[in-house]
Formats: C-alpha cells, sequence, structure tokens
C-alpha cells in the first residue's frame, strides 16, 4: 500500500490526494484510513509531505465546488459519511464554515438531508449492522 502511495506521488508530482487515490489508484482512502489509521498516517508512512492546506485557507467556493461534485459523483445529496470518505475536505470543514452540514448543502444549491446530522448518522450506522 505504502509503494502504491508513492508510486501515484511519482506519477502526480506530489503526494495524491484521498480522490486522486480513489480515481486513479490500486486502493480505496478508506483501506488506507483502516490500516494506518488516518490518510495523513498513511502519507508519513510512505514519507511524503501532507497536504498542509489548512480549513481556513479553503474558500467557500472550493468547499461548495467539492460538495457540488460529490452530489454529481454519487447522483445524489451527499451525507457528510460521503463526504468523510469520498471527498476531499473534513465534513467539519463544512459545518465550521457554514454552521452545520445542511447549511453547507444549501450554499451549494443542494437540497439539504432530512433530520439532524446526528440523526443520519445514526440511521447509516443501523442500516450498516443490518
Amino acid at each position: 500500500m505504502v509503494e502504491e502511495l508513492q508510486r501515484l506521488a511519482d506519477e502526480l508530482g506530489t503526494t495524491p490526494t484521498k480522490v486522486e487515490m480513489r480515481d486513479q489508484g490500486k486502493f480505496s482512502p478508506k483501506v488506507y484510513q483502516e490500516q494506518f489509521g488516518s490518510w495523513n498516517d498513511a502519507v508519513m508512512a510512505a514519507e511524503l509531505p501532507v497536504n498542509t492546506q489548512q480549513p481556513a485557507e479553503l474558500s467557500d467556493k472550493e468547499l461548495i465546488t467539492e460538495l457540488q461534485r460529490l452530489a454529481d459523483e454519487l447522483e445524489s445529496t451527499p451525507k457528510m459519511t460521503d463526504m468523510r470518505d469520498h471527498g476531499k475536505h473534513s465534513p467539519t470543514t463544512y459545518h465550521t464554515r457554514f454552521g452545520s452540514w445542511n447549511a453547507a448543502l444549501e450554499a451549494a444549491g443542494l437540497s439539504p438531508n432530512k433530520g439532524s446530522s446526528t440523526e443520519i448518522e445514526s440511521n447509516n450506522r443501523r442500516d450498516d449492522d443490518a
């Protein structure tokens, strides 16, 4: 897995993002997160520089564009777990910037998820257990 991260970094000329790994790599970012504890821990294990762009440096437009990209990819309104597993940014970044996940969705022109974020997360866990 480390060799695959290094291979893709060589190909891209920079440390791969989770999205780049998902689209162009052998393994999903989720596998790296499960194996190493986090994406950044996997990047460090591969002796690559960690992406240092801080959430505060991201513009609202960049965050919204990523939400819209993910919605297009999923063909539905993304949930926080979708962003965590398949997006470029942490759902926490959206919550902090926009006040809530649903407010971020609305800013991106997407329909808000039904129920609260906590209810959505709880329902996903129950679905996974079924």
